[in-house]
């Protein structure tokens, strides 16, 4: 009840948002190489698997993207860093930003799959909260998935996860350790049911 969940049986406890989010990438991103492979086995143009993110995603994410790149030889994973230039002054400068990104992407790298876009519900550097739904909306027009690592938004902010998933979200992880008080290891993950 309390994160208005549009169904319990979506969420998943999860140690912290950092496991949630690495389940997510190192679930999928097997696939998106096979897909990959099976491209280049074809003769067909190379295919790049993209996961966008903004300037202010938390370090976790494009490291762990990283380490998948070189340890364990995701040759077609991309990272796609979207800036949006701090200070952020308005929402509408980070939607447009995230608009105009998008669209550089789908014009000049035809051969580039955006698998997911990846953004925080409350950015830590800087501090501020992003406007995710507007961005999901963005995504949603170009079928691009979305994940938001809400690491600093429960008990914060309202989190209405059924909200979110109208406007795109697919899925959201969040800790309850930072603002709900609770015992380390205590996280929610929310992935939008069919």
């Amino acid at each position: 009840k309390y994160l208005q969940a549009p169904n319990a049986t979506d969420l998943v406890l999860v140690e912290n948002a950092s496991v949630g989010v690495n389940a997510v990438f190192r679930s999928l991103a097997p696939v998106w190489e096979q897909e990959a492979r099976e491209r280049k086995e074809k003769g067909e143009e190379p295919m790049e698997n993209l996961i966008v993110l903004l300037s202010e995603a938390y370090s976790m994410v494009p490291k762990t993207l990283a380490w998948m790149q070189d340890k364990q030889r995701f040759a077609s994973l991309r990272i796609e860093m979207i800036p949006t230039h701090v200070p952020v002054a308005s929402n509408e400068q980070v939607v447009t930003a995230l608009e105009t990104g998008i669209s550089r992407i789908v014009k000049d790298r035809p051969h580039a799959r955006i698998r997911m876009a990846v953004f925080s519900h409350i950015a830590s550097i800087p501090p501020v909260v992003l406007p995710v739904e507007q961005m999901a909306a963005v995504c949603r027009q170009h079928n691009i998935p979305v994940l938001v690592d809400g690491a600093h938004a429960l008990g914060h902010i309202n989190v209405n996860l059924t909200d979110l998933s109208r406007h795109g979200v697919d899925i959201w992880v969040g800790n309850a350790h930072k603002w709900l008080h609770t015992p380390k290891s205590a996280a929610v993950m929310w992935v939008r049911g069919p």
